[in-house]
């Protein structure tokens, strides 16, 4: 990019319901058991999340679609639309 120039960044809002935040809290601990990073992959029809372990001989992926959320909002940019965030500060979100 040159000066000047923004990113595109995707834009994506999702509410997970109070019944399911068990489930979601669940997905990211198990997750945070093989990787240190958590990838979000966001599509038209839902979420993925997944991780890699430091070796890469193990890989964990947990799709959830739309209809999993009460409310999921997604608009494409120009680029993949993936995100990666630490596990570790994920987690604490979840406490």
């Amino acid at each position: 990019l040159g000066p000047g120039q923004l990113a595109s960044a995707m834009k994506m809002e999702v509410s997970v319901p109070a019944r399911k935040m068990r489930l979601f809290s669940h997905v990211v601990r198990c997750l945070s058991k093989v990787g240190q990073h958590l990838y979000f992959d966001a599509r038209e029809n839902g979420l993925t999340l997944r991780t890699l372990n430091d070796a890469r001989s193990a890989f964990v992926m947990f799709s959830f679609s739309g209809h999993f959320f009460d409310s999921y909002k997604y608009e494409p940019d120009e680029d993949n639309t993936k995100c990666k965030i630490l596990l570790k500060s994920c987690l604490a979100v979840f406490r």
